[in-house]
């Protein structure tokens, strides 16, 4: 019994000297993402229009990263971007999105979507 103590206490240290454990912690118990808001504005920056999306996401998981995507569409275009984030369990942010493909000169409206991935 004793051995298996040890050799458990060797491995358990191993991981957490070597770099290992963050990679096992979100293999255990794994980052779970959510959207909690998102919210569309409209900039101007000198005679461009930037749209920019807004979205606050929370961590309800255990730390780790995921892949945070945002995509908008006006008339017949898209456009998707994407930001890898870490964040700690319980841990709350707030990610803002710039699109400067976003046309001024139509009065075509746009829209967003958000995913987490």
């Amino acid at each position: 019994m004793r051995m298996k103590i040890v050799v458990l206490l060797i491995l358990v240290l191993s991981f957490i000297f070597t770099g290992c454990f963050e990679e096992v912690s979100e293999i255990v118990l794994p980052p779970d993402f959510r959207i909690m808001s998102k919210e569309n504005k409209d900039t101007y920056e000198a005679f461009d229009r930037v749209a920019v999306v807004e979205i606050t996401i929370t961590n309800n998981g255990g730390d780790g990263s995921q892949n945070v995507c945002v995509s908008v569409k006006q008339g017949d275009n898209h456009w998707v971007k994407e930001q890898r984030v870490y964040l700690n369990s319980g841990d709350t942010k707030i990610l803002s999105f710039r699109f400067k493909e976003v046309s001024f000169l139509t009065l075509d409206p746009w829209n967003s979507y958000a995913t987490i991935e």
